[in-house]
């Protein structure tokens, strides 16, 4: 009985699979932390490297989704993506240093809003594309997780004249895309287990993402955190649903699934992208 109560809730969450785990790992941190402290394993996903090797495990499926026969169309839409989000991340972030200095406006200095609206979630872009999308949106996340280092942000601050440029995050990223990348194209049986095996992952991440967070911070936050969360769809997708509908002619889903960076948006965008996707149907 509460199995099935269970999977008719999931059944019922937009991205449900990865967003259900992700939703009670952080009311486990949020009000059970010490459940983390019990020994190696439980602490592994609330530990950063934890989090991160099953990050690395799911770029390696992700690699394995770019053959060479999806390389071209994967390339097109994940470089419209990655483009849209970074410039327009990007110009607003200009605005904002140039209307407000380093401080900013609300509360959000520049540094918080160049991470939020030119970076974003590629694991929730990942866990959505694979409900929704096909093989070659999988792969297009293998160029926009390019975005999902601090590496893009960094780049950001360097155009923006705050810091300067270092390509580690960039080289570290790449390591288990071409990982994935070799292994598929040596063997096209190794890309579709890749492919089905990647729908699986997605509790482990949801799960790994949400034990790292801790609602109570979503309230201390108060207006500036609404106001940065707000400011990232709405930027996200003013810039990226036009490019990704005009440019790469697809329906706008993954522009949406994409326009996602922290707790609010983690929540809120698998429902915009539902909703898109119905009033398209």
């Amino acid at each position: 009985m509460v199995a099935y109560m269970i999977k008719k809730i999931i059944q019922k969450v937009p991205v449900g699979l990865m967003i259900v785990p992700l939703l009670l790992a952080s009311f486990i941190n949020t009000f059970f932390p010490s459940i983390y402290e019990l020994g190696p394993f439980a602490g592994a996903f609330a530990n950063p490297y934890g989090v991160n090797a099953i990050m690395a495990t799911s770029l390696v499926f992700v690699g394995g989704q770019l053959t060479f026969k999806r390389m071209k169309l994967a390339f097109k839409r994940g470089v419209v993506l990655f483009m849209s989000k970074f410039i327009g991340g990007l110009i607003i972030c200009f605005i904002s240093l140039s209307m407000f200095g380093i401080e900013g406006a609300f509360g959000i200095s520049i540094l918080a809003l160049a991470c939020a609206l030119t970076n974003q979630n590629n694991s929730l872009f990942i866990g959505q594309i694979t409900d929704y999308g096909d093989g070659e949106d999988l792969a297009s996340a293998a160029v926009t997780a390019l975005i999902s280092t601090p590496m893009t942000t960094i780049i950001a601050l360097a155009m923006l004249g705050l810091t300067e440029l270092n390509t580690n995050s960039l080289i570290d990223i790449f390591i288990p895309i071409t990982a994935g990348f070799i292994l598929a194209n040596l063997d096209e049986n190794v890309s579709d287990f890749f492919g089905k095996t990647q729908y699986y992952m997605l509790p482990f991440m949801g799960f790994a993402l949400g034990s790292s967070i801790n609602l109570v911070n979503i309230f201390k936050g108060r207006i500036s955190g609404i106001i940065l969360g707000l400011l990232t769809i709405v930027t996200g997708i003013m810039f990226m649903l036009p490019a990704d509908r005009k440019i790469s002619k697809r329906p706008g889903y993954a522009a949406i699934s994409l326009a996602a960076s922290a707790v609010i948006t983690a929540i809120v965008i698998p429902i915009l992208t539902e909703w898109w996707i119905k009033r398209k149907s």
